[in-house]
């Protein structure tokens, strides 16, 4: 099953970092990907030793807006920011004035920037997909996010 398959495959590479999506995020698959890491680590911890440490990030916030559309100057430059508040009103525990920032360089930024112009089967509209392209490199950020658990 897959609880047997993730424990295993985390106690035959022992990673001292696992990161993954929140329990908050409104996309079920996000938030079960969270819960079933979530228990397979505070059963391991228990049973074995292993004690990594979880960090845990937000792909979709509690509002479909979030995160900010890109804006661009008026070179047609995108104009990147920080990311904001995911949960502005949503109760989490997850405090946004605790939260790990990581600042990306301009070539951070830029191979992230490339790395989502690949995703072609999101970005792209098809007859049965509208794209989402304009949502995808809304994530060009000049930061990346996360809050840890320990184990």
């Amino acid at each position: 099953d897959l609880t047997t398959d993730f424990s295993n495959y985390l106690l035959s590479c022992r990673p001292d970092r696992i990161y993954t999506t929140s329990e908050y995020e409104w996309h079920s698959d996000h938030k079960y990907a969270f819960i079933l890491t979530k228990n397979t680590l505070t059963k391991l911890s228990g049973e074995t030793g292993f004690h990594p440490v979880l960090r845990e990030s937000v792909i979709h916030g509690e509002e479909t807006t979030w995160p900010e559309h890109l804006t661009y100057d008026s070179e047609n430059n995108p104009v990147i920011v920080k990311f904001t508040n995911p949960f502005p009103t949503m109760k989490t525990g997850l405090d946004w004035d605790n939260v790990t920032r990581i600042i990306l360089t301009d070539n951070q930024l830029k191979k992230k920037t490339e790395a989502i112009g690949k995703f072609v089967s999101q970005n792209e509209p098809t007859e049965d997909t509208p794209g989402t392209g304009e949502y995808n490199y809304s994530f060009c950020k000049r930061d990346e996010f996360y809050w840890e658990i320990s184990y």
